[in-house]
């Protein structure tokens, strides 16, 4: 299939397809439009070329990484520069990141894990028996999110966050939430517009540098 012949929306001049999504869910929106325009469709979001897939065959063959590679966000890239999945992978921050993660992935890392895990399963039973709200519906996002914090946090990091114990969360989390709506945002505007913007950029920034200290931080405890 040609570029040209894969499904498109209807695009704007200047805007594109930047209007096809709502910057709080647009998860939604690629649902919605995988379900008008099939499992593999363009977008111009704007003026920047997108190719959407949601067919697992597909995706199969696009996770193939001795046939592709990987194109970072640009927008991600200009906050956290070169990280793991910012990176690209001719740079060495990508190489040493990789090093560093893969054998956490490898069958005995797995195994070493698996001790954490069930301490914030049982973590998680534990609170959920001491709810007093059983009338009330259960916010599974807000769970699902501390069951993940507590479980990266463990072991990745040896780190308990104690958000299974307490009704608080961490404050990176709301920080990092308000970047990726940010992001979201900006990824919907010219570039243009997204340079004008200088007051919501700087403040980009600063949450960016927040969750730096909060990751020097943790991992100066770990080396301590």
């Amino acid at each position: 299939m040609a570029y040209e012949e894969i499904p498109h929306p209807r695009s704007l001049p200047l805007l594109g397809d930047g209007l096809q999504f709502h910057a709080e869910v647009p998860y939604d929106d690629l649902l919605r439009l995988a379900d008008e325009l099939g499992p593999i469709y363009r977008l111009s979001i704007p003026g920047r070329p997108f190719i959407i897939v949601s067919h697992p065959d597909a995706i199969a063959e696009i996770a193939n990484d001795d046939r592709w590679d990987k194109v970072p966000s640009i927008l991600m890239r200009e906050l956290v520069h070169d990280g793991l999945v910012t990176a690209h992978t001719t740079e060495p921050n990508w190489g040493k990141a990789n090093r560093l993660a893969t054998p956490a992935f490898t069958s005995s890392g797995l195994k070493a894990s698996y001790p954490g895990i069930a301490e914030v399963g049982y973590q998680t039973v534990e609170r959920l028996l001491r709810r007093d709200d059983f009338d009330q519906d259960l916010d599974v996002g807000d769970l699902s999110l501390r069951v993940t914090l507590e479980a990266i946090g463990i072991t990745g990091f040896g780190h308990r966050f104690g958000t299974l114990y307490s009704s608080e969360l961490p404050s990176f989390i709301p920080t990092f939430t308000t970047i990726m709506q940010m992001v979201f945002k900006k990824a919907r505007e010219p570039v243009v517009v997204q340079r004008l913007r200088r007051r919501r950029n700087a403040k980009e920034l600063e949450h960016a540098e927040q969750i730096f200290a909060f990751a020097d931080r943790m991992i100066a405890a770990r080396r301590a």
